[in-house]
């Protein structure tokens, strides 16, 4: 009896020829955004968005505004073509020189250059800088705006060295040549934030500057045991110690008892007071984020057992999340011994993250990197890809398919990020395409 020939284009709502005119997708493309359908997105009329990107482009500081509510689109729209908008711009800019000249407050703006989460040192020198009674201005835009004042000093800091960021801090540079510009994107520069303001490492933070953050954020501990040539950790913060209680870092009652911990090495501290650390999280009902991850190739019984204690979640406090990374290949034996470790006591595979570093070792080829990224995959552990260097480059590929030679880091990175592996191996994938996206 003849089977029934597959039909995989009926279970993605479309007919045969649109199926074969797309390219025979596995997933159901997306409508293109366009601005009618963002506007609806949105829940605002079209004129409203156009009006909006249209003062979005001219002048960041007045969209600004917008955003948070304090000017209405219709009237920002209109400051752009009024006669006197120059004059106003040139106000402001002539405003700090008067104000500095009479001995009053000095004007500093802070750039959050790249990053999701709350930049620390920027909420350490709005502190400092509010402390001496100084203005501070917050913003993620890199470019000036057209009613920026000029100021007293400018900082910026970028986290990662990718080709976007890099972008974004040398237009703050171009914009403003003496801004003093930190974070890790810069693995040759090793000045820290308390090394700029000549303050503590416990100095306080200002979490005015990001409103809509609620958590708690910082380090229990500085430093790290491992001295890796592609980590700047050693050379910034040194030997590893402790640095900060949970009862230091939390902000207390409204907030809500979620705790971003930024350690590097968080059981690399005296076990004494990662035990009493681990005592306060589970006593006070904390959530927490290991953000920068635990090491897991020193996971032991002692360190498994606390960690499965305690409510560790993604950077959402939404989901049981354990971060931890495998860079090597040399590394496979006591990468995967520390999984097996914290699966005894209680911590599956399936809630690890595992950030797999690639294009740092030069013998690295795509078979290597397959290897770790299919070995992790069968055991249930998310692999997420961490570029070193030009997200461009391709790698030999020693004995993998030759269908790989022409793709790039980048393309794989975006491959696993997006767990497009869960409809199409790395050969088959289409860079266009946009992939799983799942986050679970």
């Amino acid at each position: 009896m003849r089977q029934k020939a597959s039909q995989p284009w009926l279970a993605l709502g479309m007919s045969r020829a649109t199926w074969y005119r797309l390219g025979k997708p596995q997933t159901k493309p997306e409508r293109p955004m366009t601005q009618p359908l963002r506007a609806r997105l949105m829940n605002v009329s079209l004129r409203s968005l156009q009006r909006g990107e249209r003062v979005t482009r001219s002048a960041p500081g007045l969209a600004d505004q917008v955003a948070a509510g304090a000017l209405k689109v219709g009237r920002a729209e209109r400051l752009l073509f009024s006669p006197t908008f120059e004059e106003m711009r040139q106000k402001a800019v002539n405003e700090t020189p008067q104000r500095r000249s009479s001995g009053g407050m000095a004007i500093v703006r802070l750039t959050h250059i790249d990053g999701k989460l709350p930049n620390l040192a920027l909420m350490k020198i709005a502190a400092e800088h509010r402390r001496r009674g100084d203005s501070v201005v917050f913003t993620k835009h890199v470019e000036r705006s057209m009613f920026e004042p000029t100021y007293d000093r400018v900082y910026g800091s970028a986290v990662f060295a990718y080709d976007h960021s890099l972008a974004r801090v040398a237009t703050l540079k171009r914009e403003f040549p003496n801004a003093v510009v930190g974070g890790t994107h810069n693995l040759a520069n090793p000045t820290t934030v308390e090394a700029v303001l000549g303050n503590e490492e416990t100095a306080p933070l200002d979490y005015s500057i990001y409103p809509a953050f609620d958590a708690s954020i910082g380090f229990t501990q500085r430093g790290c045991r491992l001295k890796c040539g592609f980590c700047v950790v050693p050379k910034k913060e040194g030997k590893n110690r402790s640095a900060a209680t949970i009862a230091e870092i939390w902000r207390g009652p409204p907030h809500a008892k979620h705790l971003h911990l930024l350690d590097n090495d968080f059981f690399g501290q005296p076990r004494d007071q990662w035990e009493a650390r681990v005592d306060e999280i589970r006593a006070g009902g904390f959530r927490v984020c290991f953000n920068q991850g635990i090491n897991v190739r020193m996971v032991d019984d002692a360190s498994a057992k606390a960690l499965a204690s305690i409510r560790y979640t993604d950077d959402s406090f939404t989901r049981r999340r354990l971060y931890t990374a495998w860079d090597s290949l040399g590394d496979e034996e006591r990468f995967f011994d520390g999984v097996a470790t914290l699966e005894r006591y209680g911590v599956p595979a399936s809630h690890v993250m595992a950030y797999m570093l690639v294009g740092y070792d030069r013998r690295e080829t795509w078979e290597r990197v397959l290897y770790r990224f299919k070995t992790m995959a069968a055991l249930g552990i998310r692999p997420f890809p961490m570029v070193y260097g030009d997200r461009r480059r391709k790698l030999p590929l020693g004995g993998a398919s030759q269908r790989l030679a022409h793709r790039t880091l980048g393309d794989f990175q975006r491959w696993a990020v997006r767990r497009a592996y869960v409809v199409a191996p790395f050969e088959d994938y289409d860079v266009n395409a946009k992939g799983a996206a799942s986050s679970s």
